[in-house]
């Protein structure tokens, strides 16, 4: 049903394709079940298609002329044994090493890092390939016949059991790597390094994106909607589909108004879209609350600032008094800076510019420098040698960015900075 005036507070009680299947495709590279699983799967596959080769190449029980195709039933299952149980071991303390990194690198640098560690594409695949190979072995085991009650029907799939020995000699490099890329994972420069490398990814993206677009979109009216609707349930505004929203608004000539950017944590009665152009039919209401979605925590998808965010976080943790680390609060510093002058440097971006009938709320350069430099002002202020760091980085920022309005910004923001009149509240958090 459409609704007329702000009195009519439509709800979000479930999620349709488009906000959802950005949500999940986010979840799933922070997942460490769907690539061991896709593996996992494969390896039945590639098992069922090696002994079928195996039984294909076997004519009148003679098995083709391989090295080892001598093996008997007994020492080929006491070897595929052997390579599975020790597999299927090593595994268990992989895993366990993951869980000891992860929990130890949450614990030192922050909770909201987790989620850095549970997209290491290393870890997960090192997990998929050995668990794909445990699995393969058991698939090749089964496939052995002794012939007990008829000798005719001995059966030793021996390419099988050949690709079986070549997976374990993988594996075994990758426990090698593995090993390797532990004590990498948790080194706080590596970390944030990768944190500062996506933030400038980001924010060049996003800058290239609104340089190239007009400024001719939809302006939120002084009138009130004619439709709102509300979260329905509390959480954190994950992801929008912006596609499928500006489709719903241009088929039904609607203007849309998303108040709060993706990030922010929503009440149950707080509004997430403002609508005008009259009443809205119960499909495109659909489409508009498919085009939503909300989860548990703040994420990095669509949310560039959660990155700046996450350097600040370990800054402050690194100044705190009971750890005391002004290095590594430097280390963000340096990269908080990277960000700012990619987001200045390139072109006329980040400026709010909009277009379409979709109003949302833009991550502007602005925004970059209150939730980077602004932020960790009252931890950086409070150590003398990151205090000296941070106003050498104002002062080379103001010589790396181009002449142009985000130079101006940077200046106003700088010199209100040092003088303590900088914007002590926090957006959308």
């Amino acid at each position: 049903m459409a609704g007329s005036g702000q009195g009519d507070r439509k709800g979000f009680p479930d999620l349709h394709l488009g906000g959802l299947l950005v949500k999940v495709m986010s979840d799933l590279r922070a997942s460490y079940w769907f690539i061991p699983g896709a593996l996992t799967l494969g390896a039945v596959l590639l098992g069922a298609l090696a002994v079928w080769i195996d039984t294909a190449l076997t004519v009148d029980g003679t098995p083709p002329d391989l090295p080892g195709s001598a093996m008997q039933p007994e020492g080929a299952r006491a070897l595929l044994s052997v390579l599975a149980q020790s597999i299927f071991g090593v595994t268990g303390v992989m895993y366990s090493m993951t869980l000891v990194a992860v929990s130890f690198a949450s614990g030192k640098f922050g909770p909201r890092l987790i989620g850095n560690f549970m997209r290491d594409r290393v870890n997960q695949w090192s997990l998929g390939i050995l668990i794909a190979t445990f699995v393969y072995n058991v698939v090749i085991l089964r496939a052995i016949h002794d012939g007990e009650d008829a000798p005719q029907q001995v059966f030793v799939p021996h390419l099988s059991i050949m690709l079986a020995l070549a997976l374990t000699l993988i594996c075994i490099g990758v426990v090698i790597y593995f090993v390797h890329h532990i004590p990498e994972m948790i080194d706080i420069s590596k970390i944030t390094a990768g944190l500062g490398r996506r933030l400038i990814e980001e924010v060049t993206r996003l800058a290239e994106a609104q340089s190239d677009i007009g400024d001719d979109g939809f302006r939120p009216p002084p009138t009130p909607p004619d439709a709102t609707l509300v979260a329905g349930r509390a959480g954190y505004l994950q992801a929008i589909d912006l596609d499928q929203l500006r489709s719903a608004a241009e088929e039904g000539g609607y203007g849309i108004d998303v108040p709060h950017p993706v990030g922010t944590f929503l009440s149950q009665e707080t509004v997430m879209l403002r609508i005008w152009g009259g009443l809205v039919s119960d499909e495109v209401e659909r489409d508009m609350r498919g085009s939503m979605a909300m989860g548990e925590g703040p994420t990095e998808t669509q949310n560039v600032l959660f990155l700046m965010d996450q350097l600040v976080e370990i800054a402050a943790r690194a100044l705190s008094p009971g750890v005391n680390d002004p290095f590594t609060a430097i280390a963000c510093v340096n990269w908080m800076r990277a960000g700012i002058v990619a987001g200045g440097a390139t072109g006329d971006g980040l400026a709010g510019r909009q277009e379409g009938p979709v109003h949302l709320p833009q991550p502007t350069f602005r925004g970059l420098l209150d939730r980077s430099f602004e932020n960790a002002r009252p931890y950086t202020s409070s150590d003398p040698l990151c205090d000296r760091h941070v106003g050498w980085t104002l002062d080379r920022i103001e010589a790396e960015l181009p002449p142009g309005p985000h130079l101006e910004t940077f200046r106003t923001f700088r010199d209100g900075l040092r003088d303590g009149k900088g914007q002590d509240a926090v957006r959308g958090i």
